[in-house]
């Protein structure tokens, strides 16, 4: 049978032999501004059911629903109406407060209670500074108990301040606070007094807690007077022993890496028991050192 040529095909034949070109993408890029100006157009090449659809603007949808369908015709003209008369109810308001006709919503309160809002409000702002300083520190200060982190804070003066403008009366819990201080500062000097008391003259010899550190841990008798100062290291720790403790947990932790000769605690560098190149040989017979 006679070959067949599509009819395509012989167009673009006829059309080549006559000069004519198909325009690639960088043609048109030339034409149109070249590089970084032109924009590829691509929806050109869409396949829809109707080519007048493919330059259509693509609807919003929220929440399942098509934003264009709740659209009205004059919504732009019904938007400018409300704020038109937002803004004449706003200037009627001015004016009337500027009158006196009407006064401000604060003016309608007693003294009393304009001053339970200036004392709540301060109250808030305070509270809202304070969460905001802890947040912004939160990262910089290491986790303590809370009793640790309230030292300091719970006082007599807070709490006659706090309780007195409740109306509440604070003589006798202040009393009450002092009289057990009191009592806990006779306490301590007296067991101070103990220790400090040598065997021989009626005090009995206490039980000494030892560690690796208790040659730096030991105070002279001048210096064991004075309070010990709460540093970094035994902040949130209840007294003596609950630190001695915390020193000797941290010795037994250390004891392992030392004795590994390990840098910290995350070297897992596994040594060579007996590397090959010092054990191999014939150094027991003949001596020599030739390895096999």
């Amino acid at each position: 049978r006679p070959p067949v040529i599509p009819p395509g095909v012989a167009a673009a034949r006829a059309a080549r032999d006559a000069g004519e070109r198909r325009k690639t993408e960088r043609d048109l890029q030339e034409e149109n501004g070249g590089a970084g100006v032109y924009s590829a157009d691509l929806r050109k090449r869409y396949s829809l059911a109707d080519d007048a659809w493919k330059y259509d603007v693509v609807p919003e949808v929220l929440d399942g629903h098509n934003v264009f369908d709740f659209v009205d015709d004059d919504i732009d003209a019904r938007l400018a109406e409300l704020e038109r008369e937002e803004a004449e109810l706003e200037q009627a308001h001015a004016a009337a407060i500027a009158a006196g006709s009407i006064g401000d919503m604060d003016d309608d309160l007693t003294e009393e209670q304009a001053a339970d809002l200036a004392a709540i409000r301060t109250r808030k702002r305070s509270i809202v500074k304070e969460h905001r300083l802890k947040k912004t520190t939160a990262n910089n200060q290491a986790v303590l108990p809370k009793r640790a982190q309230l030292e300091g804070t719970l006082t007599t003066r807070r709490m006659k301040e706090s309780l007195g403008a409740m109306g509440i009366d604070t003589s006798k819990a202040v009393e009450r606070v002092r009289s057990q201080s009191r009592g806990r500062k006779r306490e301590r000097s007296a067991s101070r007094a103990a220790d400090d008391a040598p065997a021989g003259e009626g005090g009995e010899e206490k039980k000494r807690v030892h560690s690796s550190k208790s040659r730096t841990m030991s105070r002279g008798r001048s210096a064991s007077v004075r309070a010990p100062s709460a540093t970094g290291r035994e902040s949130g720790l209840r007294d003596a022993g609950m630190r001695n403790k915390a020193i000797k947990m941290a010795d037994k932790a250390q004891w392992r890496m030392n004795k590994m000769a390990k840098i910290g605690e995350a070297d897992r560098d596994i040594q060579t028991k007996m590397p090959k190149h010092l054990f191999s040989g014939k150094m027991k017979s003949t001596g020599k050192r030739d390895r096999r």
